[in-house]
């Protein structure tokens, strides 16, 4: 199947192999019930990755010009189209006009999960889990403060909210004064200032592999040349980091070192200290994203490496919307000397400021509750909940399937020996959704692994979700046996 692809349109390449062939179906040339070429087939011809073609595929489905069957393939309908017409929507001109936007990989699969049942692909917390009363009284609060409506916040962020995450943060060791911090629209804005402000084209970014998606999303659609660097069970290999840094001299690494997105490792103090005696010596930055650190499940975690950085080599995001307030999207990130305001001037270009009624609902959130007893809370439950999820694994899961069990956060780590990739779309059709592991991975490898996150999931609904999921894993390695 021959299918022209233009790497210098505008249009994505999954969008153009989605055209040609409604353009085909319209005209006639295939026809009702053909099948098309299996994803890695039409792959290989047109020089493509699967994921692309996966995507194409799923836009053909949705638009009713396809439909798949479980372990047959993909085949030609036309009897929910309404016509040829619909093949060339009338929006079509718009692919012509230039933009100069990336393209969030991330944003497209969370967007097509929002209607699971059983949301795996999520890294939050159930409302069960969610101080809901707390949430709404500070939000009622927040409505009768004149402060909250009447005005713009600065760039910078409420000066009272600043000051309370000030004092939270020395509570537990880490000396941050207020004037280092920065309210953001939760940790994403955060990556998003660092690559705005300092990240150009070529720059060399260090990452994790596997890292959070969605920083790959943000270093990539400022150009950077995103150069991934393996973790293991301690966090990022220091023997391959050390020669890279000769070699590439990066500009910014970026680490979740108190449970890494998407492994849930904890990078031990070696590794940190090591970290940051390089970024000392070669004058790099250091991304420290953490939105998981209260949510752990050993005795002792080592100390930020803000906490441990001395000459103003970290930049800090810590964000609250997955354990505290997802809907209010408040985060923030902390920094020292002219980086500091250098990402203040930029987030002044970026929005003005974070919403005023969201900093002042955070902040009176925080006014009441205790944050250790809450997260002392929280980290029983979800220890519960972890447990649960290695017991359901090694009840339902084949014997194929590895994991291991997360030090911090919410996601467990799978791996398997399907395509995970293709699996996707059958779990869709059962309202199931995870994170394919190539998402985790700059060259779109990993798709052999999967993410799921048991935090969004409310324990009654664990096992039927785990056994549900497991399932379609089970019935997917069947098939592939039955093939060779």
């Amino acid at each position: 199947m021959h299918i022209p692809i233009s790497r210098t349109s505008k249009q994505s390449i999954s969008d153009q192999i989605a055209q040609t062939i409604m353009e085909r179906i319209g005209s006639g040339m295939y026809k009702e019930g053909e099948p098309l070429h299996s994803v890695r087939q039409l792959a290989k011809e047109i020089g493509v990755s699967v994921v692309t073609v996966i995507k194409a595929y799923r836009i053909l489905e949705q638009k009713g010009f396809t439909v798949t069957q479980h372990g047959k393939g993909t085949f030609i309908t036309t009897s929910n189209q309404a016509g040829p017409s619909n093949a060339t929507p009338d929006y079509a001109w718009q692919a012509e006009v230039v933009d100069y936007s990336g393209r969030s990989m991330f944003g497209q699969h969370t967007k097509r999960s929002g209607v699971a049942k059983y949301p795996f692909h999520a890294a939050t917390l159930s409302e069960e889990l969610l101080p809901m009363n707390a949430l709404r009284q500070a939000t009622e609060r927040a409505s009768h403060d004149p402060r909250s409506f009447a005005g713009y916040s600065s760039p910078l962020g409420d000066e009272d909210l600043r000051e309370t995450l000030s004092s939270y943060f020395q509570s537990n060791g880490s000396d941050v004064r207020a004037s280092e911090i920065m309210i953001t629209t939760g940790c994403q804005q955060g990556i998003d200032l660092v690559a705005r402000t300092f990240i150009g084209a070529g720059d060399v970014v260090l990452v994790e592999s596997p890292t959070y998606p969605a920083a790959l999303d943000s270093f990539r659609s400022r150009g950077a040349r995103i150069v991934p660097i393996p973790s293991d069970h301690q966090g990022i290999r220091m023997d391959l980091l050390t020669r890279l840094f000769d070699e590439q001299a990066p500009k910014v690494v970026y680490v979740v070192p108190t449970g890494q997105n998407p492994t849930g490792s904890i990078m031990d103090m070696e590794t940190r200290r090591r970290l940051l005696d390089l970024a000392e010596s070669f004058h790099c930055l250091i991304v420290e994203d953490d939105p998981w650190s209260e949510i752990h499940y050993e005795r002792q975690i080592p100390p930020s490496m803000y906490r441990l950085d001395q000459n103003g080599h970290v930049i800090f995001l810590k964000g609250f919307s997955k354990t505290l307030a997802p809907g209010l999207r408040l985060g923030c990130l902390a920094a020292k000397g002219d980086i500091y305001s250098r990402l203040a001037g930029v987030k002044a270009i970026a929005d003005l400021s974070t919403p005023l009624f969201n900093q002042r609902s955070f902040l009176h959130l925080l006014r009441g509750i205790s944050l250790p007893d809450y997260y002392d809370s929280v980290r029983i439950h979800m220890t519960r909940k972890r447990e649960s999820v290695q017991r359901l694994l090694q009840k339902y899961a084949a014997g194929s399937v590895q994991w291991v069990a997360p030090q911090a956060g919410p996601n467990f780590w799978l791996q398997t020996t399907i395509d995970t990739d293709a699996l996707v779309i059958e779990a869709e059709r059962e309202r199931i959704s995870f994170l394919p592991g190539s998402n985790c991975f700059i060259d779109l490898s990993g798709s052999r692994y999967l993410r799921i996150g048991f935090g969004a999931i409310p324990s009654e609904k664990l096992e039927e979700g785990i056994a549900e999921l497991c399932k379609l894993i089970n019935n997917q390695e069947k098939t592939k046996e039955t093939q060779r």
